[in-house]
């Protein structure tokens, strides 16, 4: 069964089980053009050759998940409280 790992270093929301998670003893990251996975910290694809982004554009895009978050659970909950409230009351 996959359960949400957090944001990996490219700012993307990860999926591990929990056997990877016990097994794995570093991060992985995804390509950004080709998809394939590679440890975190690679700096081109073994697979494309594609260059990975710096530092400062991750955090930045760490910042940006995060936000969509935050907002996706309010959106959520504003939602379910219009719900209950349009709900009629015998």
């Amino acid at each position: 069964m996959a359960h949400l790992a957090g944001n990996d270093r490219h700012g993307l929301i990860r999926l591990k089980s929990k056997r990877q998670e016990e097994r794995s003893g570093y991060d992985m990251g995804f390509c950004i053009n080709c998809g394939q996975q590679h440890a975190d910290g690679t700096r081109f694809c073994r697979f494309c050759g594609n260059q990975q982004p710096g530092e400062p554009l991750l955090q930045r895009l760490r910042i940006e998940a995060q936000q969509i978050h935050a907002m996706r659970l309010q959106m959520q909950a504003q939602q379910q409280n219009n719900q209950y409230q349009q709900q009629p009351r015998w």
